[in-house]
């Protein structure tokens, strides 16, 4: 979609932000991801008369605005990856076409993927925005409200959950506040089911029993070896089971972990992690890495268990990678 900017409606009751050839620019804009780096600023130049625009599809998060953005950012040449960035560009623009002044978005910060109709999607990394603001000295953060049960974790910011972009440019104008997000009692917190089956559901096998709670209570490794079908598997996987519950600070180092990959938004790993990779698994699937790095089967199994099932099916080149 391409277009050229025209001049700016000022609206009543949400944010627009320029119009394009008869649709609205926001359209066009919540499409485009990834300007600049979260502590950095999100610059914009309001005298922009070249055209923007946005690539639809499925590998589009690595791209960014066109010339007028790239040339409007002091870091343009680094690396950006994630829709996080949705949110602060949009507030940008809202900035530079004086629907927001600069001092109502000063101070905080914003995280949070846009969706066509202006409502705000759970991203990646919660954990990690929250802690970035408050090592750079900003103590309030607006985040998406699914975020917001992951973000708490982190102590010392003020966390808002913003449900859509008008209900934030609301609250930013002073009409309609957003309440402080406040955490749940522990007790009302949702938790993940102990991971099945338990040792003591497990009939005969004394030695092999034996073996798992020494290797839980050491934090030792552990080789079963067998027939198939003589339980080998289904031993393995009660170990999580003899292991500790997580303190509030492993919670946290293993929840942002599983943040990063994708596997949880929403709410924070309160049990021990068990990762049973396939003897398939690619090397950087198993310790992680790749174009934009992930963690791997190891780093998502921290504090937990990797399972690795039939490990003479493993090539010798993906186990060399665990040494």
């Amino acid at each position: 979609m391409t277009g050229t900017r025209e001049t700016p409606v000022q609206p009543s009751h949400e944010p627009i932000l320029w119009e394009i050839q008869g649709g609205w620019g926001a359209r066009a804009l919540w499409t485009l991801e990834k300007v600049v780096v979260l502590t950095q600023d999100v610059p914009t130049q309001p005298n922009m008369t070249k055209p923007l625009w946005a690539v639809l599809g499925p590998r589009t998060q690595v791209e960014s605005f066109r010339e007028d953005t790239r040339q409007a950012s002091d870091h343009a040449e680094l690396p950006k990856d994630g829709t996080h960035y949705d949110l602060p560009i949009a507030l940008a623009l809202l900035t530079s076409s004086g629907q927001l002044r600069p001092e109502q978005v000063a101070g905080a910060v914003f995280a949070g993927e846009l969706a066509l109709d202006g409502t705000l999607r759970p991203v990646k990394g919660a954990i990690t925005i929250a802690e970035a603001a408050r090592d750079n000295n900003y103590n309030t953060v607006y985040l998406p409200t699914e975020n917001l049960a992951q973000a708490s974790l982190v102590s010392g910011v003020m966390l808002y959950g913003v449900p859509d972009l008008t209900t934030l440019f609301l609250h930013l104008k002073g009409e309609k506040l957003l309440p402080i997000y406040q955490p749940p009692p522990t007790d009302d917190k949702p938790t993940t089911p102990v991971p099945s089956p338990l040792l003591d559901d497990i009939y005969g096998q004394a030695q092999a029993k034996r073996a798992l709670t020494i290797a839980a209570a050491g934090h030792h490794n552990i080789l079963f070896t067998g027939p198939p079908g003589t339980g080998k598997s289904m031993l393995a996987k009660t170990l999580p089971s003899l292991l500790p519950p997580l303190t509030p600070d492993e919670q946290l180092a293993v929840t942002k972990l599983h943040s990063l990959a994708g596997l949880s938004l929403d709410q924070s790993v309160q049990t021990r992690p068990f990762r049973a990779p396939h003897h398939t698994a690619s090397r950087a699937s198993l310790i992680g890495g790749g174009s934009v790095p992930q963690p791997g089967e190891v780093s998502l199994a921290h504090l937990g268990v990797l399972f690795l099932d039939e490990l003479p099916e493993y090539p010798r080149t993906t186990l060399e990678v665990l040494r």
